[in-house]
């Protein structure tokens, strides 16, 4: 886990494994960073053999309420006591 936009946040990497979806995104891995309380995604990155090729990253956000999460932030911790994060 990492602070983004002082947000609590978990980062997510992973490989593309379908050749017709790496050509579709020109990316054949991933790091993505996603708000542990509200599951919205604040920054991506795509990779082609190492190069980055697609970069999505949230400048600012802001949340008009906090509080009830709808269960998106249990689903979060278990995902997370689930896989293993490099």
């Amino acid at each position: 886990m990492r602070q983004f936009l002082g947000r609590q946040a978990l980062v997510i990497s992973g490989t593309v494994t379908d050749p017709d979806y790496v050509k579709k995104i020109s990316s054949d891995s991933f790091e993505m960073t996603v708000d542990m309380e509200t599951g919205v995604l604040l920054d991506f990155k795509g990779f082609s053999g190492g190069e980055l090729t697609q970069h999505i990253e949230m400048k600012n956000i802001r949340f008009l309420s906090s509080g009830a999460d709808n269960g998106i932030r249990s689903a979060a911790e278990e995902a997370v006591k689930n896989m293993s994060i490099h």
